[in-house]
């Protein structure tokens, strides 16, 4: 995506079947987009942060499991039955 921005990039990448991109700018983020949302994707900002907190979040990001709360699983459900069936 060159210099488009980690917003955008994530967004787009939401279009992809089975993709659950997040934007990610923080810990706290990181932590969530693995807690709420599943997400097998993140997007970050490489001009927002230096190597070594990019690095922080990706090892966040990739030691959160999914919580498996029930309203979150529902939630995700929806998305993957309209990626599937193009209704909800």
């Amino acid at each position: 995506y060159g210099d488009w921005s980690s917003d955008v990039c994530s967004s787009d990448l939401n279009k992809v079947k089975g993709v659950r991109a997040a934007l990610v700018w923080s810990i706290e983020t990181a932590r969530l987009a693995r807690e709420h949302n599943d997400a097998n994707v993140i997007s970050l900002g490489g001009r927002m942060h230096d190597e070594e907190f990019c690095l922080d979040l990706v090892d966040t990001f990739l030691s959160t499991p999914f919580s498996n709360d029930e309203r979150h699983i529902r939630r995700i459900s929806l998305i993957s039955k309209y990626e599937n069936e193009g209704r909800l």
